[in-house]
């Protein structure tokens, strides 16, 4: 199994976990929905645990791996804590006696254990992103000659590091603020201030409550002076009583306000997570694709340029052949045009011949014509004088 696909894996399963845990206000749960809400987390935690051991491993291979000691020590932490949880829960039997202080401290252990699992999955929200941004880096070989992808990757690691360096100093601010070394009034201070003046009363209330006891016996014309200072007493009090559970009351408001402020903290930090991860992704798919269509571009281009290549070749072959053909046309026309020439020579000199001839004909037959007159008057004579000699 490849290093992208652990990724998305364990993407899913921080998205699954979240569900779960964020589904109800665990403030709120009764300690079967508890039981039941905390197995489920307990379980889908050890797979996150195994399938970051999985990805540790497949790091081990990669080159500048990023480092998830961190992320597995905040694991081994956390997992024992939640099974002695989940198992002195799941030990409590239903009939059993509940005690008052527990009713009112189980809302606050459930708030506890929600947040320790909303931010152990906050963290590896974290390392999640990281690990995206880190396989989409390695695996997209295209964009890694390019420089305007490499900006973008390098802007994120910017990013990612100074988020890192916030989510360190709120982690240290918060613990500063439990601790109680923050110059700010927290309501840990405000529980504090109100529980010391409730002592100082009660201590006053008991010192004034002893002071009469040991001037009544003595003082008894002051009677009514004391009686007065028992109603004062007494109503006073009475203040102290209200004033002791109206502070408790702001005390569980303000602490359900913190509860309810963290969380609401933790769910935008996932949501944020979410869609800055989601955002990475599209810039890098935009990125790819945008290389790839230039790709088919520079082929296409590529391919009509060899055909236009052939095309020309070829033209430059019939030109080569057409000049040939046309040299060999030429050559032929000169031929012609010289056998022309003499063939008209030949028929000028023929014509001549031929008026030559007509001429001597001509004259062969006057010379004919002279002779036969000759010949007929010979002829005619020589039969005269046989007529002669035979009379």
């Amino acid at each position: 199994m490849g290093l992208e696909q652990l990724t998305e894996e364990f993407v899913l399963q921080i998205n699954n976990l979240h569900e779960i845990v964020s589904a109800q206000n665990w403030r709120e749960m009764t300690r079967d929905i508890f039981v039941e809400t905390l197995g489920k987390s307990v379980t889908k935690l050890e797979k996150l645990r195994d399938q970051s051991d999985k990805i540790r491993q497949e790091l081990l291979h990669a080159q500048n791996p990023i480092e998830l000691n961190e992320l597995v020590r905040e694991f081994d932490k956390l997992m024992p804590f939640l099974e002695r949880n989940l198992e002195l829960e799941q030990k409590r039997s239903p009939s059993e006696k509940v005690n008052l202080k527990d009713v009112a401290e189980m809302p606050e252990l459930y708030s506890s254990i929600e947040q320790k699992i909303l931010t152990l999955l906050l963290r590896c929200r974290y390392f999640a992103e990281r690990l995206v941004i880190f396989v989409r880096k390695n695996s997209s070989t295209p964009i890694e000659g390019k420089s305007a992808a490499r900006d973008i990757l390098q802007l994120l690691e910017k990013k990612e590091s100074e988020l890192q360096q916030l989510k360190k100093k709120y982690e240290n601010m918060r613990k500063k603020s439990y601790l109680g070394t923050l110059e700010e009034e927290t309501s840990s201070d405000l529980e504090q201030s109100l529980i010391t003046t409730n002592q100082n009363m009660e201590k006053t209330s008991t010192e004034l409550s002893a002071e009469m006891k040991d001037h009544k016996k003595s003082i008894e014309l002051l009677q009514q002076s004391l009686t007065a200072i028992d109603k004062k007493i007494a109503e006073q009090r009475e203040a102290f009583d209200n004033f002791g559970a109206k502070s408790f009351e702001l005390i569980t408001v303000l602490k359900k306000e913190r509860d309810y402020a963290k969380k609401i903290v933790l769910d935008v930090e996932h949501e944020t997570l979410q869609l800055r991860n989601a955002y990475s992704r599209e810039i890098i798919n935009m990125q790819s694709e945008k290389n790839k269509a230039r790709d088919e571009a520079e082929e296409k281009y590529e391919r009509r340029m060899i055909l236009l290549r052939k095309e020309i070749k070829k033209s430059d072959d019939l030109l080569h052949h057409f000049r040939i053909v046309a040299e060999s046309k030429a050559k032929k026309l000169e031929e012609t045009k010289e056998k022309l020439a003499e063939t008209r020579a030949m028929l000028h000199t023929k014509k001549k011949h031929e008026a030559v001839k007509n001429k001597f004909k001509k004259e062969n037959k006057k010379t004919d014509k002279t002779e036969k007159k000759k010949k007929s008057k010979k002829r005619k004579k020589r039969n005269k004088q046989q007529t002669q000699i035979k009379k």
